[in-house]
């Protein structure tokens, strides 16, 4: 990574200069470098930043959940237990369906 955090600034700085050559120099005049330079100076450019754009990105890494399994091998606290009954009276209420909007309706 330092080699393409080097590479890409020089080469900038050097296609800049390039381009500040061709600038000034009438359209009759010989070019100051050839096309086989800055083919020379592009391939080895991508040389050095294809490996790394081609890297695949590393997977996340999973890690179990150890507070889980704790808290599933306590017992529960008295707190808990009227807790666990408000959550069971949640599903139920969830699982009533929606009212649906009617089939016939225009939509623009």
């Amino acid at each position: 990574m330092g080699v393409c955090v080097h590479t890409c600034p020089c080469t900038r700085t050097l296609l800049a200069a390039m381009q500040g050559k061709l600038e000034g120099l009438a359209p009759t005049a010989d070019p100051p470098f050839k096309a086989a330079e800055v083919a020379v100076k592009a391939t080895a450019l991508a040389g050095v930043c294809e490996p790394i754009m081609r890297t695949p990105k590393p997977l996340p890494k999973v890690e179990p959940a150890p507070a889980e399994e704790a808290k599933a091998d306590a017992p529960p606290a008295e707190g808990a237990e009227a807790a666990e009954g408000a959550a069971a009276a949640e599903p139920a209420a969830a699982a009533e369906p929606a009212p649906s909007a009617p089939d016939n309706m225009d939509v623009d």
